[in-house]
């Protein structure tokens, strides 16, 4: 969980020795065990969620705007985690593209529930 704070990560994937992604960590995993009574020091895997959206890298952009969801895995062909793309990530690119991009903006959208379009 410190690992998150320092960074200012609100989510991470999981990936086992090969590179291959197997689940996704989310700050609210955290708190969650620890409000339940999870050590921290117990493996990651105890909280990480083992259900999580892929897309393939060389998929095209439009294709991200069909995911309602806050973190999509970029992997290569063979299954490799490549990349994350969040929420922010895909408004910056849309917004910077039609010059609409605004960080206060970004901020206030990426807050809000997984799912939901602003337009």
């Amino acid at each position: 969980m410190v690992c998150f704070l320092k960074q200012g990560l609100q989510r991470a994937p999981v990936v086992d020795k090969w590179g291959k992604p197997i689940g996704l960590v989310e700050i609210n995993s955290f708190l969650i065990a620890m409000v339940g009574g999870i050590d921290l020091s117990s493996p990651v895997h105890e909280v990480m969620a083992r259900e999580f959206l892929t897309i393939d890298e060389n998929a095209p952009l439009e294709k991200l705007i069909s995911y309602p969801i806050s973190t999509i895995l970029v992997i290569s062909q063979e299954g490799l985690l490549t990349g994350v793309i969040t929420k922010s990530d895909m408004h910056r690119i849309i917004g910077e593209k039609y010059g609409l991009y605004n960080k206060q903006l970004s901020n206030i959208i990426d807050t809000l529930p997984d799912g939901l379009l602003v337009i």
